[in-house]
């Protein structure tokens, strides 16, 4: 469910960018991990593979031409917070 999640922010952000408008700047995917809490094991390996798509796609040539760049935090396993973070 939380990779779901995830990817489904990560498509809306990249369906409502104006990629023409900053050519230069990153590209900034965001999201938030159970990196503590009882969802600990299965976040960590989640923040794993999300950060492995964008050290591949900046190994590429980036995205549209430009660098991604992956902010997340630390939701607790707590979906209250997960949503008060989003």
């Amino acid at each position: 469910m939380a990779m779901i999640r995830t990817l489904s922010c990560v498509f809306a952000l990249l369906s409502v960018m104006s990629w023409s408008a900053f050519a230069a700047d990153p590209i900034r995917v965001g999201t938030t991990q159970s990196l503590s809490g009882i969802f600990k094991e299965f976040g960590l390996n989640q923040l794993r593979g999300i950060q492995m798509w964008v050290r591949d796609i900046n190994s590429r040539g980036a995205l549209l031409g430009r660098p991604v760049e992956l902010v997340f935090y630390d939701d607790g396993s707590d979906a209250a917070r997960s949503a008060e973070l989003y």
